[in-house]
């Protein structure tokens, strides 16, 4: 499915035009509007293993919500809509 504002796949990560924000894969594709949910790059743990050309600092691709037990937390998150 594919966001409802930049049509882009929910699944796969998006980033922000200033790569300050990171969209969250499991939180977007729970959103009621189908729209990507953003958060700081800092509400993503960090690991050298997802480190790459195109990832050099090596962020996670789900939120720490996500990957914690209490799952997707969406009402944190910055609606797609409101990212330039």
């Amino acid at each position: 499915m594919n966001c409802t504002h930049c049509r882009q796949p929910l699944k796969i990560s998006q980033y922000s035009s200033d790569l300050r924000l990171k969209s969250c894969p499991r939180c977007s594709q729970n959103h009621s509007k189908n729209i990507h949910i953003y958060y700081s790059n800092n509400a993503f743990g960090k690991t050298i293993h997802r480190q790459n050309q195109n990832n050099l600092e090596g962020i996670q691709s789900h939120c720490t919500s996500c990957r914690a037990e209490n799952g997707p937390n969406i009402n944190d998150g910055i609606p797609c809509n409101m990212i330039e």
